[in-house]
């Protein structure tokens, strides 16, 4: 109570530092709704891209992280650095590479700060997006 609606937002990425896209994604969409905002198709694609990027994040934090190890008969991702480091390479790529789109798209993947109702405080431009991607080192070009 007496809250301004604009705090929902960070208040509620705060609810897990995994999913902080999805739940600040859900809280701007019940702000807007209730306002009657309806988001530019600009600004919708980019939050899906955003969304995508967290599945991704999760994806393999479960796969590698968590299941992986079971996999390998070990009882956590620590052994596998040395018995099976391709493995744990891998999944550390594919997690740098999806905070890597939420860091440039929205300052960073954990409790993201430039999505706001209605847009961005800051929209991303394609040299940043084009930026990120050259100087990307978790999937060099071969």
């Amino acid at each position: 109570m007496g809250r301004r609606f604009p705090e929902a937002i960070h208040i509620t990425s705060r609810i897990c530092g995994i999913c902080s896209i999805s739940h600040t994604s859900a809280s701007l969409k019940a702000v807007e709704d209730a306002l009657g905002i309806k988001p530019t198709w600009q600004t919708e694609t980019l939050r899906k891209i955003l969304m995508e990027a967290e599945m991704l994040d999760s994806h393999a934090l479960h796969s590698f992280f968590l299941a992986a190890p079971d996999f390998f008969g070990v009882p956590s991702v620590i052994p596998l650095v040395s018995t099976n480091p391709d493995v744990v390479k891998t999944a550390v790529r594919f997690k740098k590479l999806a905070h890597d789109i939420c860091d440039v798209m929205v300052g960073r993947h954990t409790h993201p700060i430039s999505m706001a109702v209605d847009g961005f405080t800051n929209l991303v431009t394609e040299d940043q997006m084009s930026g990120a991607a050259v100087q990307d080192k978790a999937f060099p070009k071969k």
